[in-house]
């Protein structure tokens, strides 16, 4: 009996001591298993706040830009350039755009954009509307690619702005240019229109951007309504002061009649002129003989030699059956301006706040060199206004050639 006693008290010990066994290794099992969860868990926190740091991922997200433009031909023809640059882009898999296009006669378009998540702007066209949006853009500090061709720089110049197009009289600015880059040195001159207030305006821009743009500005002579049918005087006194560049900001029948009077006195200097230059191809009676050679000055040209002008046009015109003009080049250039932009100041986060993509893209602008569709070396000051080296066509045989 005492010893059926002392094997059952052995028994009962021994599985006491193994259910405390299996409890403690339960118990290290679920606390290993809690820690390792839990370090899971700090891992999991961590990457998600790495990926949120970096966003590298080009499928996942876009950077938002917001274009208000005019329900016209040129905003039309500003969308579908724009469209044209975001699906280029996001093809290319490095980095992902969407736009949202809203009226620019609309008063709530700014504020839909804000709603939306707008992180840059883009417009407007119109000149009243571009000087609103560029103040209400510098208050809110989103960083804005301005597309008026007329606003006054004095008016709309901002440190978060980059302008596209000049002022109106950028047409002196793409004169002054082409002659600085491609006719250095030369004596140049200029026949104007004294009592045609668009004339006067570009002749008093070139005279005032000659000397600061290296233009050896040598000769102007103008002209009224009423006298300008004969030229004589006026190309008598450039011929003696050897002006081997002539600048013309004038109409193109006024044009066609300098140009024929030179070619009678056996004076043939370079003559340049802009877009108003082309219709003189169409001119009833004129020879086309003298207007061989004229150079047309323009901010763009489907003519234009090159690889990115040869795309753009097959591509658009592929997509709405039509060449681009201008303004589908001025969208186009827009969006690749901010790609361009983004990329340099090394932005990656497609979340980043707009006031902070608008610092980082204000820290790269002053040093930012763009070739576009629309210029060539384009450069913008702090106050954001452009300058570039134009494109330009020639005439020949009756049409625009490179």
């Amino acid at each position: 009996m005492e010893f059926k006693m002392k094997r059952l008290t052995s028994v009962l010990i021994s599985v006491f001591m193994l259910l405390n066994f299996t409890c403690c290794t339960n118990s290290q099992q679920e606390q290993t298993t809690q820690n390792s969860e839990a370090v899971s868990e700090t891992t999991v926190r961590q990457t998600t706040v790495e990926q949120k740091e970096t966003d590298t991922d080009p499928t996942e997200g876009s950077f938002k830009i917001g274009i208000i433009v005019n329900a016209d031909k040129k905003g039309t023809a500003v969308k579908e350039g724009a469209q044209t640059a975001i699906d280029e882009i996001n093809a290319l898999g490095k980095m992902r755009f969407e736009i949202k296009v809203e009226d620019g006669n609309s008063s709530g378009a700014y504020d839909t954009l804000m709603q939306w998540g707008m992180q840059v702007l883009v417009g407007s066209t119109d000149d009243v509307a571009s000087e609103t949006l560029v103040t209400r853009s510098h208050t809110d500090s989103i960083f804005h690619v301005v597309l008026s061709d007329s606003a006054q720089p004095s008016v709309v110049s901002k440190d978060n702005i980059m302008r596209l197009c000049n002022a109106e009289t950028s047409e002196a600015v793409r004169f002054t240019d082409y002659v600085a880059s491609k006719l250095p040195g030369q004596k140049t001159g200029v026949i104007y229109q004294s009592d045609s207030r668009s004339s006067l305006q570009v002749f008093e821009e070139f005279q005032s951007l000659a000397a600061n743009r290296g233009v050896n500005h040598v000769y102007s002579e103008s002209f009224t309504k009423n006298n300008g049918w004969d030229f004589s005087v006026q190309l008598s006194k450039a011929l003696s002061e050897g002006v081997e560049v002539m600048v013309l900001p004038v109409q193109a029948e006024k044009a066609a009649l300098i140009i024929e009077q030179a070619d009678a006195m056996g004076y043939k200097p370079v003559f340049i002129g802009g877009e108003e230059l082309k219709s003189m191809i169409s001119l009833k009676g004129i020879n086309r003989r003298y207007i061989d050679n004229v150079v047309i000055v323009t901010a763009f040209s489907v003519r234009s030699q090159g690889a990115a002008t040869d795309n753009f046009v097959k591509t658009y015109k592929t997509l709405y059956g039509k060449n681009p003009g201008l303004y589908a080049a001025y969208g186009y250039d827009a969006v690749h301006v901010i790609y361009e932009c983004i990329t340099a100041a090394k932005v990656k986060k497609y979340t980043i706040d707009s006031s902070k993509l608008c610092k980082k893209l204000i820290s790269v602008r002053d040093d930012f060199v763009f070739n576009g569709l629309t210029g060539e070396n384009m450069k913008w000051d702090a106050e954001g206004e452009l300058s570039s080296v134009p494109c330009a066509v020639v005439i020949k045989n009756g049409v625009c050639v490179q």
